[in-house]
């Protein structure tokens, strides 16, 4: 049966809460996953399509499914799986913060000295959909990076900021009133019959216990950037005689953006905001470097009120040897700071996701995720760091220290970690043998699935996922509609 057939006004809400439901009718595309990927793909094909959209997480947040997430993590050190991610509708967008920033053409252009670390595809062919990824993430669709007058090498880099957008208070009556599409939640993939080129069908399993066999001519995984890996990496397994089976690239690049306090900031005048910064192609060719953005937050804040405290603080930030003085007289630091990073960490085949003997209530293996940073990933953060603190220094912009680890590689276990930020395992390539997916997201292996969302990066840039997640999104929608 479905939860309610129609709202006060008559809209048709078709919320299925039975498997019964779904051999009823007859889908064009099959969603797994209702996070932002899931989602946006779904609104997007909405009036054209019938979509069947699969949710293994109830509507609402609880701690029975996020235990479908736990996994164990080998090598560095890293967050609680269940943690940083959420099983429900909406996927992780609940948690998001919000951030948002594009791609540069960097990132999709190649690096000798790091082949892998580009995209198959163009800065402007995630451009065309900007527009509409703003629309849905209700932010402005500008980005602007300027170079300072004191060094054209450095750069401030702009962030736009959603509400944020959680996915589910703002598109689940969207999704829950389109007569195209149908939503279950609490049911889980199961199991996918391949035949040498294709998926026959797909078994769902509700979280009662009850399953049903479905077909449609379009599959799309939309999970999240562990479970895309995990589910196509055991579906692969559980059809032996596939190509699928026999794609070595199934899970591997896995990435995260590390995120890290790299350093302290002395202000040679006030500073009343953060600040974020990066460096210019030109120069990250030159050292050989990927993509990176430095953090520069003052402890102040905000100028304080009143002629006095400004006048203390211009006096602070006017000598460090008095700014130290009077900032221990008064317990604050008024012009200093600390500096955060985040980068791109290198493509690896040997960070990946891979399955462990152990398997949930669905008898789906869990997860053991392998990562570990690399000397590029170390090398990237420690010379992007060097160049803007040398740089600011000669020009009379702050003081700086940065952080010992960055020269003798102990990275602490007691700071952010990563964004957390799933990127790859299912990466999106040029050939078949360099990846999962080609640039319009369909398998290599299976010619009626397709994969979305940031398990496909092939490399991450330095910007958090969610702006680009969308867009991918948006664009798979539409080239699936020209296909229709």
């Amino acid at each position: 049966m479905a939860d309610g057939t129609c709202d006060n006004s008559g809209n048709r809400i078709m919320i299925l809460t039975s498997l019964e439901e779904i051999k009823k009718q007859k889908y064009d595309v099959c969603i797994i996953g209702a996070g932002p990927a899931g989602i946006t793909t779904a609104i997007n094909l909405d009036r054209r399509v019938k979509v069947l959209l699969v949710e293994a997480g109830d509507i609402e947040y609880s701690e029975k499914s996020q235990e479908y997430y736990s996994g164990r993590v080998i090598g560095d050190h890293y967050f609680d799986l269940k943690v940083c991610r959420l099983r429900q509708f909406g996927g992780s967008s609940g948690h998001w913060g919000g951030k948002c920033c594009t791609l540069d053409d960097f990132d999709f252009s190649y690096k000798a000295y790091a082949p892998l670390a580009h995209w198959p595809i163009g800065k402007p062919d995630l451009d065309k959909y900007l527009l509409k990824a703003s629309s849905i993430l209700k932010i402005k669709p500008v980005f602007r990076n300027s170079p300072y007058t004191w060094d054209s090498n450095i750069h401030d880099v702009h962030f736009e900021f959603s509400p944020p957008v959680r996915f589910k208070q703002q598109y689940f009556e969207d999704i829950s009133k389109s007569e195209n599409i149908d939503l279950i939640a609490s049911t889980s993939l199961s199991r996918a019959h391949l035949d040498s080129s294709s998926i026959k069908e797909i078994m769902l399993s509700h979280a009662s216990g009850d399953k049903v066999s479905v077909k449609a001519n379009t599959y799309i995984f939309a999970m999240g950037g562990i479970e895309n890996g995990r589910i196509l990496k055991f579906i692969a397994g559980d059809n032996p005689e596939s190509a699928l089976n026999k794609n070595k690239n199934v899970g591997a690049y896995w990435m995260e953006h590390p995120h890290f306090m790299v350093g302290d900031i002395f202000y040679n005048k006030p500073a009343a905001d953060q600040w974020h910064v990066g460096i210019s192609e030109q120069q990250k060719r030159k050292l050989k470097v990927l993509n990176c953005n430095l953090n520069l937050v003052p402890h102040m804040g905000h100028a304080g009120d009143g002629k006095v405290k400004k006048l203390l603080r211009e006096l602070v930030c006017a000598d460090e040897a008095i700014g130290t003085a009077i900032s221990q007289g008064i317990g604050k630091n008024y012009c200093g700071g600390r500096i955060d990073a985040a980068w791109e960490q290198a493509p690896s085949f040997d960070n990946r996701i891979d399955l462990a003997s152990e398997v949930d209530s669905f008898g789906i293996p869990k997860v053991v995720l392998k990562w570990k940073k690399s000397d590029m990933d170390l090398r990237t953060i420690r010379l992007t760091a060097e160049y803007i603190a040398e740089s600011m220094v000669k020009n009379k912009q702050a003081k700086i220290r940065l952080k010992e680890w960055l020269w003798n590689g102990q990275y602490p276990d007691d700071d952010t970690l990563g964004g957390p930020h799933h990127m790859g395992g299912t990466r999106m390539s040029n050939t078949k043998s360099s990846g999962v997916v080609d640039p319009n997201l369909r398998s290599w292996d299976v010619s009626n699935l397709f994969i979305v969302g940031s398990s496909v990066f092939p490399s991450g840039g330095h910007a958090n996922p969610t702006l680009t997640i969308v867009q991918l999104a948006a664009r798979l929608a539409d080239y699936l509609m020209t296909k229709a």
